[in-house]
């Protein structure tokens, strides 16, 4: 199995190798349309587990127990493989903002959200200090 990008590359192969577009290695997707394979979808998840977890009455510590268990956690491996390009981890951060606004206007920051308890914050994770701290 090779992937179409390499298509021409090689010239001693024989017909019988089968071209893919893209190819998934331990559930993360290489070659053309990878990012819309592997980010994409996992945005549209996130996006619909919080808006299943919005229709709870939970406490701020339960809603940062919900983002980084059930939220957060499906994006460190593939993070770990693949940078997660800039308008993904934007969108991201404002389907989690959303998630403890609870769908309405924000009362408090960003920045406040991401302090720790201990400094008059939400003690939100920070995905972009993860992300950092993955590379």
């Amino acid at each position: 199995m090779w992937i179409r990008t390499w298509l021409g590359t090689y010239t001693n192969c024989t017909d019988e190798l089968k071209w893919v577009d893209k190819l998934k290695v331990l559930g993360v997707y290489f070659g053309n349309d990878a990012t819309n394979a592997n980010w994409n979808k996992r945005t549209v998840a996130l996006k619909k587990i919080t808006n299943l977890w919005l229709q709870r009455d939970l406490t701020v510590k339960g809603r940062v127990i919900i983002t980084d268990v059930l939220g957060l956690s499906k994006f460190y491996y593939t993070a770990k493989v693949l940078i997660p390009p800039a308008s993904i981890i934007t969108k991201i951060r404002k389907i989690l903002i959303n998630f403890f606004g609870m769908g309405k206007a924000h009362l408090v920051s960003q920045e406040v959200c991401l302090l720790p308890y201990k400094q008059g914050g939400l003690g939100l994770t920070d995905f972009d200090t993860t992300l950092n701290a993955l590379y």
